[in-house]
């Protein structure tokens, strides 16, 4: 848990008792975290509001202005696309801000979040113990920090096992089923597809195996 200085909220608008959550993410995971923190939240005293973005900038910023203009009390992320008008925003948001599970190179918010690169490093030693050298990486969106960090991690592991992880074999999805179904199709019509997979996301991997 990463904390930064808090920042004042003011009581004069609307909806300054509550917490609007930004999400992009599906699966049982996410849908446990916003039901744990609702329940949270109403002990509080606290409204909650969801957001879903499917992970588009456009509509994060739109959210993001929409919290500015309602003065909620704080807004709790699930996903962000990490682009400059993101970051913009969140620097100038005015109300106190926590990423969950991920994080943004650009801006210092507080944070909650597992260690994405060391998971990278797990999947390809396990993969690597159990006899596979050809392996390929299906990640989630491609701007996520989450995403790359898994990545850095599950290659930077494959390196020190001298071996290489090819663009070929790297392929970003949109973290559901159908995403791994298509992924899964794609490496059974390569003559030289990898033996062993890291797919960043339990919905995409079954996709895959199916």
């Amino acid at each position: 848990y990463c904390r930064t200085r808090p920042r004042a909220v003011s009581d004069d608008h609307p909806l300054s008792d509550a917490i609007l959550i930004i999400t992009g993410a599906t699966g049982n995971t996410y849908h446990q975290v916003i039901r744990q923190f609702t329940i949270s939240a109403r002990k509080l005293s606290k409204k909650v509001l969801i957001m879903h973005t499917d992970y588009d900038s456009t509509v994060e910023e739109e959210d993001l202005r929409y919290a500015q203009k309602l003065g909620v009390y704080g807004v709790v992320m699930l996903s962000v696309v990490e682009t400059r008008g993101t970051a913009r925003l969140l620097r100038e948001s005015g109300f106190p801000i926590v990423m969950i599970g991920r994080y943004t190179a650009q801006t210092q918010t507080d944070t909650v979040t597992q260690d994405s690169y060391e998971m990278g490093i797990l999947a390809a030693k396990r993969l690597f113990e159990a006899g596979h050298t050809r392996l390929g990486y299906l990640g989630g969106h491609a701007e996520s920090s989450i995403t790359q960090d898994k990545k850095q991690g599950f290659t930077d592991q494959m390196n020190d096992f001298g071996l290489i992880l090819p663009e070929k074999w790297v392929s970003y999805g949109a973290l559901n089923y159908q995403s791994g179904r298509e992924y899964g199709r794609t490496l059974l019509s390569m003559p030289d597809a990898p033996t062993g997979l890291f797919v960043s996301n339990d919905l995409m991997a079954m996709g895959v195996a199916d």
